[in-house]
């Protein structure tokens, strides 16, 4: 008798977390990466992006800084598009990705992101790459703007996301992390990533 209660229990905890759904895009391809990009990973998002005529948009919103490149290269994403090491970074970029057409957009600002200038470039696009770093600088800056619509739209017409680390979190339903100026968890107000 004791089992069959201990077995009730068991099913009435886990019944609930076992009827949650998870689902894809219904078209498109989500990659979602815990952080480091192996060769392999970004060969099929490549792959998946068209091969070498992919038109690949890389979101550098999530990190204060990025790091590249064997000289371990510095760029913060605010700095002047006119720097040298923008230029550097595009370049490693079509390197690493083994692609000619690659464009790197950023903003923090809101208003910026919900510009049909600034999600012009993912039109066109066939994968984005989301850089790791902070997922609530991309739920500050993208959630409820043109770009995350113009990235569903990506993914409607059969395109790919690719995420590591913050870029992987924001892909989720539940933003873990999530707040832009402190390296919490979890903080209050802060734990969606779609509406």
């Amino acid at each position: 008798m004791r089992r069959l209660v201990i077995l009730a229990i068991l099913t009435l905890w886990i019944s609930p977390a076992a009827a949650q759904k998870s689902a894809g895009p219904v078209n498109g391809t989500l990659i979602v990466d815990g952080g480091g990009a192996t060769e392999p990973i970004v060969r099929r998002f490549v792959e998946l992006a068209g091969g070498p005529q992919a038109r690949i948009v890389v979101i550098a919103t999530a990190p204060s800084s990025i790091r590249f490149g064997a000289d371990n290269v510095i760029l913060d994403p605010d700095w002047s598009r006119d720097r040298n090491e923008w230029r550097q970074y595009h370049d490693y970029l079509k390197r690493w990705f083994g692609v000619d057409q690659v464009e790197v957009i950023h903003t923090r600002d809101r208003r910026t992101a919900d510009t049909e200038a600034f999600v012009a470039p993912l039109n066109s696009a066939t994968g984005v790459y989301l850089a790791p770093g902070n997922s609530g600088r991309l739920a500050d800056a993208y959630l409820g703007t043109r770009t995350l619509t113009a990235l569903k739209k990506l993914l409607d017409r059969g395109g790919v996301v690719f995420g590591s680390s913050a870029g992987a979190i924001i892909q989720g339903s539940f933003t873990v992390r999530g707040r832009p100026d402190k390296p919490l968890l979890m903080a209050p107000g802060k734990t969606r990533s779609e509406e």
